[in-house]
């Protein structure tokens, strides 16, 4: 039994002064990305694969691609993966995040369940002028030669689960490189979301919630509702405010899933609005996720989560 639970990115931010974190529509699934806290959620090992083409219709366009892999192990109460990002932004900026994530779980009672997770690894940062159009070489901001640097990357993250509720936060990129090219800089980013899930008999469930993320002191939000039938189909939508002042609107996004046997296939819709809409086109993301099943004797039972089985 599993239930829905939507974490309904926004468009991939700027990368004028700090390779941000990515925002995937289809982050519900797995989240060990951004928070390794959620290494575990899952008694099986769980494979989870994204590819999101941003823009389309505009040349050169920001691709990005997920792959996580984790499972939870009883015997020492916790949560091992595996996550691997490339984030391609069309504009010459590359970069590829390769990280270990570890989630320590803590049974609090027989209905909550709270993890602390801390990932480890490497992010890989490249520049090259040679792929974009330049107006003016002889500007003084120009950076004409092609930069790749190699850096360690950890994050750091909570979560806590009931069967109905869920509470998450996270720092990214704690390791900080002395850097004079703002380009290579990763900044701390901070994320944050919660979610709660309300049954309606045996059949349909409906989840709201919320998340938020902070980067150099810029709060971004979306609000998201998913709906799981039968326990075999879903859709959800979100709504993302790109001014939390008025909640001027930025995007509003769409999803369906199914799943089929131990696969889940699962695509989304951007469609950008409201200021933006003239520059920024629509997205779309492919997701596909395997639950692999374990031996039962290494399953945990008790554990309280809110991604169900």
């Amino acid at each position: 039994m599993w239930v829905a639970l939507a974490f309904m990115g926004s468009i991939a931010l700027p990368h004028t002064q700090a390779q941000n974190d990515i925002m995937l529509t289809q982050q519900w699934l797995s989240r060990i990305n951004m928070n390794p806290a959620a290494t575990g959620n899952t008694d099986n090992i769980d494979v989870y694969a994204l590819v999101r083409r941003q823009w389309s219709g505009f040349e050169n366009a920001p691709k990005t691609e997920v792959l996580n892999i984790h499972s939870y192990f009883h015997r020492i109460q916790s949560g091992l993966g595996l996550s691997a990002t490339h984030d391609n932004t069309g504009l010459g900026s590359q970069m590829i995040n390769a990280k270990l994530a570890y989630a320590y779980h803590v049974n609090l009672g027989e209905k909550w369940l709270l993890s602390l997770g801390l990932s480890g690894g490497i992010i890989q940062q490249s520049y090259d002028p040679t792929q974009h159009y330049v107006i003016d070489p002889s500007d003084d901001a120009y950076m004409g030669e092609k930069i790749s640097q190699l850096n360690p990357d950890a994050d750091f993250g909570f979560e806590l689960n009931s069967q109905r509720f869920q509470l998450g936060a996270s720092v990214t990129h704690l390791i900080r490189m002395p850097d004079k090219q703002t380009t290579m800089k990763s900044g701390q980013q901070y994320h944050a979301y919660v979610n709660y899930k309300q049954p309606f008999g045996e059949s349909f469930d409906l989840t709201i919630g919320a998340r938020g993320m902070n980067i150099d002191s810029q709060p971004y939000l979306d609000v998201h509702l998913t709906a799981m039938i039968g326990k075999v189909f879903w859709i959800g939508g979100a709504y993302r405010p790109v001014n939390l002042e008025d909640f001027s609107p930025n995007t509003i996004a769409a999803m369906i899933g199914i799943q089929v046997g131990f696969a889940r296939i699962g695509y989304a819709y951007d469609h950008s609005i409201g200021k933006i809409s003239s520059i920024a086109q629509n997205s779309h993301e492919v997701m596909l996720s395997l639950k692999i099943g374990k031996p039962k004797k290494t399953i945990n039972t008790k554990s309280p989560r809110f991604i169900e089985e």
